[in-house]
């Protein structure tokens, strides 16, 4: 070692900080533990930062930075689906390949500026001649926020002559508006080329809006184990006689 370079290594061996120490680095730094027990995590259910940060916190008894959790959740996310975008294209790609098969599909797909998807709703030619016979009672189902994008699933359903559930449509919303399910049942109407006689759905305001809007002749009613759960749940702790007033009374108001 030259002497310059020695003179080098001794002056910044011997270096302090000038400004004060990071007390949240601890919570920024990620170890193979944590990291494994977040990919153990989102194979059960699609978790916010929030409350991966959360679960984090309560499995190794120490405080996380918020920003470090996001980038570990979106590091894991794209390592079992790939980028968003790749999602969205691929989609996109398998169904122009059905469209080449069955032209007469209904196929809308809305994706953003960042080739996100936005909106997608899909049925084929046999779900469509179903409607034809079945379309008269069909049940809305709503599927909230539980895969990788966050998007709500929505699946328009029915029963055959046998009994037994038919699927008419299904499709993806990225938020709980009214604006996003009347889209929804907007091209629903336009495909089949009429509205049910009666919907059953969750009770969800912008649901019931956006069905009426569309669907203003239906008859819309909600689903009584949806109602009865979201009853207990809020009104928890009273009497039984005080549960079933508010819940038969609700009933009658729809």
């Amino acid at each position: 070692m030259n002497q310059t370079n020695y003179e080098l290594n001794e002056k910044f061996s011997c270096f302090e900080h000038n400004h004060e120490k990071d007390i949240n680095l601890q919570g920024k730094r990620i170890t193979e533990e944590e990291k494994k027990f977040t990919i153990e995590g989102n194979k059960k259910k699609k978790l916010t930062p929030g409350e991966l940060k959360e679960k984090l916190e309560d499995r190794f008894n120490k405080k996380y930075d918020y920003q470090t959790v996001a980038n570990l959740q979106k590091n894991v996310n794209v390592g079992f689906f790939g980028e968003p975008t790749e999602d969205a294209w691929l989609l996109q790609e398998r169904i122009k390949r059905l469209q080449e098969r069955f032209p007469n599909m209904l196929v809308k797909i809305k994706k953003n500026s960042k080739n996100e998807l936005e909106r997608l709703i899909y049925a084929m030619p046999s779900m469509k001649n179903l409607a034809e016979h079945f379309f008269d009672l069909v049940v809305l189902d709503t599927t909230f926020a539980t895969n990788r994008f966050r998007m709500k699933h929505l699946s328009l359903c029915g029963k055959d002559n046998h009994n037994k559930t038919i699927l008419f449509v299904e499709g993806l919303v990225s938020t709980e508006s009214s604006k996003e399910f009347a889209w929804f049942f907007e091209q629903v109407k336009s495909y089949f080329g009429k509205e049910p006689k009666v919907v059953l759905m969750d009770a969800d305001p912008a649901l019931l809006s956006a069905c009426q809007l569309v669907f203003p002749t239906a008859i819309k009613r909600v689903c009584g184990w949806h109602t009865e759960t979201n009853i207990k749940k809020h009104l928890f702790g009273l009497k039984k006689s005080m549960i079933l007033f508010p819940f038969f009374f609700y009933l009658i108001r729809i």
